[in-house]
């Protein structure tokens, strides 16, 4: 499932090809919810206060982007290359950019060194 925004350690989703009503999935440790992007409710599962809070000031400032994202999600659940579909229509949203509490999923590297800098080590 794309993962389309992380903010104080929630994480927001959206499948491809959903079922209805419009909505998005939200992520906070081991709890999940579905949150109805029209009305703001939650569809199932559960947040804590303070995360659905969060979850749902995030939609409110991006409600009308997630409205196209879902409608693009769906036009676009046929095609193979899902995730970048996803991605590229919201990252193309210009308020998307502008969030205060919205945070871009960049992706990750990690440098792994050659050679082992500690002394004691034996695979150098």
């Amino acid at each position: 499932m794309p993962e389309i925004a992380r903010f104080y350690g929630i994480v927001i989703q959206m499948y491809f090809g959903d079922h209805p009503p419009p909505h998005f999935h939200a992520i906070y440790g081991c709890h999940k919810a579905g949150i109805d992007i029209q009305t703001l409710a939650r569809i199932d599962g559960l947040l804590s206060p303070r995360a659905r809070g969060l979850v749902i000031e995030w939609a409110t400032i991006h409600q009308q982007e997630l409205c196209q994202a879902f409608q693009k999600a769906v036009v676009r659940s046929d095609r193979q290359d899902r995730t970048f579909g996803l991605i590229s229509t919201l990252l193309a949203l210009p308020s998307w950019r502008t969030s205060k509490i919205n945070v871009h999923p960049r992706p990750l590297t990690v440098q792994v060194p050659t050679t082992c800098a500690h002394r004691a080590c034996m695979h150098n």
